[in-house]
């Protein structure tokens, strides 16, 4: 029983990383003392009794035998127990780390997406802002048109009116014409009479002044169709450059409605590009979070592997120096 608590004792020491050598000294001084146990006890016993001495050495023998046996598995035992405990405690450390990346990289994914959210939502702000402001310059050019083109309509029925207007006065300065010239075309008629019936050579003269009046009244009748073709040509040019104007108002307007339009187009794409981009950075964080789960795993896998080795390591070095100390003992 003796020899049994002290293998134990060994044993722990071993298990405890203390030096092998303790415990072969401790084997070392239980064998001594059995030793002089067995000397003084054939000291005192008689010759009859040295017979059993020897048996009982030999019971020794077996019961140290078997004490070693009994060490061994005891350090086999306690080897395995503390190779258990410290793979147990390496995994849990590796999973806790697992997990403290795995949350760091899910933490990272979601403050990404989050931030792409965001752009996504200001952008669209952004273009609804610069659409509604598109919409507001659309309206805007279509007022100011609608407003060029009221005025030119104006300015052309004025100019149709001061045409009439002009058009009526000269009617009625030809027929005033027309009325004068008759009035003298009679008077000449008269002093014509007149003139033949002094002498022919007042009948000559009267002819030559109604030749005369005849011209004069030509050239002035002449000279109001030239006013009226005149008067005319000047209504035909305003109402044209009344028309031109109209045509550059639609022209402006044509040519603003289609810049806003162009804005409105440039600030969709803009948008589409941001959108892209924020779905492309989530890409990317999921991708990186993929990465670095998967390096985690990697890292586990390769901390359980070393853990592995390490423990059987331990056990190989442990079982040899329960060998070494069970050899010694039972030499000695």
């Amino acid at each position: 029983m003796k020899n049994l608590g002290k293998a134990a004792v060994a044993a722990a020491l071993l298990t405890t990383s203390v030096s092998p050598v303790l415990a072969a000294t401790e084997n070392k001084t239980e064998v001594k003392s059995n030793k002089t146990a067995a000397e003084s006890s054939s000291k005192k016993t008689s010759s009859s009794e040295s017979s059993k001495a020897s048996s009982s050495s030999e019971a020794s023998k077996s019961s140290s035998s078997a004490a070693s046996s009994s060490s061994k598995k005891a350090a086999e035992k306690s080897t395995k127990k503390a190779a258990k405990k410290s793979t147990k405690k390496v995994a849990k450390k590796a999973t806790k780390n697992t997990k403290k990346t795995t949350k760091k990289a899910a933490k990272t994914t979601k403050k990404s997406t989050k931030k792409a959210a965001k752009d996504t939502k200001k952008a669209a702000k952004t273009t609804k802002k610069s659409t509604k402001k598109a919409a507001k310059n659309t309206k805007k050019a279509a007022k100011t048109t609608k407003k060029s083109t009221k005025k030119a309509a104006k300015n052309t029925k004025k100019a149709a009116k001061t045409t009439k207007k002009s058009t009526k006065k000269a009617a009625k300065n030809t027929k005033k014409a027309a009325k004068t010239t008759k009035k003298s075309t009679k008077k000449a008629a008269k002093n014509t009479k007149k003139a033949a019936k002094t002498t022919k050579k007042s009948t000559k003269k009267a002819a030559k002044n109604t030749k005369k009046a005849a011209k004069t009244a030509k050239k002035s009748t002449k000279k109001a169709a030239k006013n009226t073709k005149k008067a005319a040509k000047t209504t035909k040019k305003s109402t044209k450059k009344a028309a031109k104007n109209t045509k550059k108002a639609a022209k402006t307007t044509k040519k603003s409605t289609k810049k806003a339009a162009k804005n409105t187009k440039k600030a969709a794409k803009t948008t589409k590009k941001s959108t892209k981009k924020a779905a492309k950075d989530t890409k990317k964080a999921a991708k990186t979070t993929k990465k670095s789960t998967k390096k985690a795993a990697k890292d586990t896998k390769k901390a359980a592997k070393t853990t592995k080795k390490s423990t059987k390591k331990a056990a190989k070095k442990a079982s040899a120096k329960s060998t070494s100390a069970s050899s010694t003992s039972s030499a000695k």
